[in-house]
């Protein structure tokens, strides 16, 4: 028995290792891509370099101080954890990095500090919320419901406006865009295609649990033609996803994240000095991880300056009340940051905290999240680990991208969380 315990301790301590060092190497990384790739290259879109020995070693400092709490979510078998560690991987460990190249200030340092210690923190302290048996209900009329209703949005929105048009390129994702925002959808029109971004890779992956391949080819080529209306990464990424995590997700791979980051950035480099090219730096490391970084600091920036949105542009907007800004605060932030006032500059979290409360924002705002992250873990208490995974993604990607209001009501958020309540449970695999 002792020596059970003995390899069961090890084990354990392996792990954790494995873990920290995932995180550690990543952000090494993340660094050396900044140096030799982003700034070099993308100074003109505000990837500056104005590290001093001070601002690094502070940055680190941050960094460190915060491993204990990220470890600690990673052993957690909740989709809260799961959540909460890409938005470690993601958002904060990103922002950390920028720290040290692009000082903002203390008193951005400190709330930055705060938000992030109250989300880690919190999701540890904080309870599971309780729900009613969900087996005592029917399920079955309300899923097929919600499937072909969004399926019929998404075919009629294509056959409409594209005339059912399938495309794979990534490099003219923008034209459709743009394109997509002059399609005048009607406003329930509108509500549901963007419910069925986030639902339909969900329902995907329950079919492919079932076994039911028919209907799983339906939905591919749905997703297919819903990628086809306004090039989306993320409708895409998230067909891709479906699968790869439905056979090789478990809650235990949760350290998955920070490595497959380190694998990202060491394509990166390794393209840049073989090739002399940066195209995996441009679409992954700075995209994705630098920019959405980097607009938090943007955010902050304007608002410290200007008024704030009281929710003037999230819950109270159907009221009309006044504004100072005539445009949506995206494209405002898009145009004086980044000088095109047509691309949206969207960002959560700590943006969505600040740009509408200001500091009470960056305390009130974590346990919003938190709040929603609970009803989530509610919502999914005893389904499969297996179906897990996309809701996982979306509701972290909405999180990352845009306000909690929207996140939840035109991503779809709420809407994920009913269908996920009502799946069947299969307790064999129950988590």
């Amino acid at each position: 028995m002792q020596r059970e315990q003995d390899i069961v301790h090890k084990l354990i301590l392996r792990f954790n290792i494995v873990n920290v060092l995932g995180l550690i190497v990543f952000r090494i990384l993340l660094d050396i891509c900044y140096i030799i790739v982003i700034n070099p290259f993308y100074q003109s879109v505000r990837m500056v370099n104005h590290a001093t020995i001070s601002t690094y070693l502070i940055s680190w400092f941050v960094f460190i101080l915060f491993i204990p709490l990220i470890l600690e979510n990673y052993s957690r078998k909740t989709l809260s954890a799961n959540v909460v560690v890409i938005f470690a991987c993601f958002s904060f460990i990103p922002t950390t990095s920028l720290m040290a190249f692009i000082p903002v200030g203390i008193e951005f340092n400190i709330m930055m500090i705060l938000y992030w210690l109250i989300i880690f923190g919190g999701n540890i302290i904080i309870k599971p919320f309780k729900l009613v048996d969900v087996n005592s209900y029917k399920t079955s009329n309300l899923f097929y419901l919600f499937l072909v209703i969004l399926t019929t949005t998404v075919l009629y929105v294509s056959g409409r406006y594209t005339g059912f048009r399938f495309h794979f390129g990534l490099f003219d994702i923008y034209d459709l865009r743009f394109e997509e925002r002059g399609f005048s959808l009607p406003s329930i029109i509108s509500y549901l295609h963007s419910a069925a971004n986030v639902l339909l890779p969900v329902m995907l992956v329950y079919f492919l649990s079932q076994l039911r391949y028919f209907m799983v080819g339906i939905l591919s080529v749905v997703i297919l033609l819903n990628f086809g209306i306004g090039g989306h990464k993320s409708v895409l990424f998230m067909l891709f996803l479906s699968f790869l995590g439905y056979w090789f997700y478990r809650f235990q791979r949760i350290s998955y994240f920070s490595w497959t980051l380190v694998l990202i950035c060491v394509f990166a480099l390794s393209e840049y000095y073989l090739f002399d090219t940066f195209f995996v730096s441009a679409i992954m490391v700075l995209r994705v991880l630098f920019i959405p970084a980097e607009l938090h600091l943007c955010y902050y920036d304007f608002f410290s300056k200007n008024e704030l949105l009281y929710f003037k542009q999230g819950f109270f907007k159907w009221l009309n009340l006044p504004t100072p800004y005539s445009d949506n605060i995206d494209f405002i932030i898009g145009g004086v940051y980044g000088g095109d006032y047509q691309i949206r500059a969207n960002s959560g979290l700590f943006s969505d905290a600040y740009q509408n409360l200001g500091m009470l924002g960056v305390v009130i705002f974590p346990f919003v999240v938190l709040f929603i992250l609970r009803l989530l873990d509610a919502s999914t208490k005893g389904l499969d680990e297996k179906l897990l995974i996309i809701p996982i993604l979306t509701t972290s990607m909405a999180l990352m991208s845009t306000t909690f209001s929207t996140a939840l009501l035109t991503n779809g958020l709420f809407f994920m969380m009913i269908i996920l309540f009502f799946l069947p449970r299969n307790q064999k695999n129950a988590i």
